[in-house]
């Protein structure tokens, strides 16, 4: 009895070992991680916090918190583009556009400084810079929020594989 009780013992702590392995080699192991851009982590956390205070600040119903990770991951492209074609919107004006939040957070105010750029430089060569430089970046997407397609230097959303089409 002894044998069998300590065989089984060996076996789930071989398991539990083998799906820990499984997790931390899916990149899913690392918590509150929404995506990596090169070395650049955004936090779910923040992801949705900045979705949040988006939706309460500006006309924005369904600004959530996979718009709010797609956007992130371009955003500091978009602004540093915007500088250097002599339109930015300062970290201020940022915050200052916030007239219901008194603390936005980090991503919050890039969210809204890349939108605002965005808008101001539309048709503008910068812009097709900012996607070229998108295709080169290394990008790791949640699959919560889908997968990075680097073809189109977009997040294209990804069906779960247990849910098959029929013809």
């Amino acid at each position: 009895m002894t044998i069998s009780t300590s065989r089984r013992a060996r076996v789930r702590a071989s398991a539990a070992v083998a799906v820990g392995a499984a997790v931390l080699l899916t990149g899913c192991g690392q918590s509150d991680v929404a995506a990596k851009v090169g070395d650049r982590v955004i936090s779910e956390n923040a992801a949705r916090v900045a979705a949040e205070q988006i939706r309460a600040n500006f006309d924005a119903d369904t600004f959530g918190t996979p718009e709010a990770v797609r956007s992130l991951i371009s955003a500091p492209l978009i602004i540093a583009a915007g500088e250097k074609a002599g339109m930015p919107f300062s970290v201020e004006a940022a915050k200052a556009a916030f007239a219901k939040t008194s603390d936005p957070s980090p991503e919050a105010i890039e969210l809204l400084r890349a939108n605002y750029v965005a808008s101001q430089m539309q048709g503008q060569p910068a812009l097709s810079e900012v996607s070229a430089e998108l295709l080169k970046s290394k990008i790791v997407i949640n699959p919560r929020y889908g997968t990075w397609d680097a073809k189109t230097a977009d997040i294209v959303d990804s069906a779960p594989n247990w849910l098959k089409a029929t013809s």
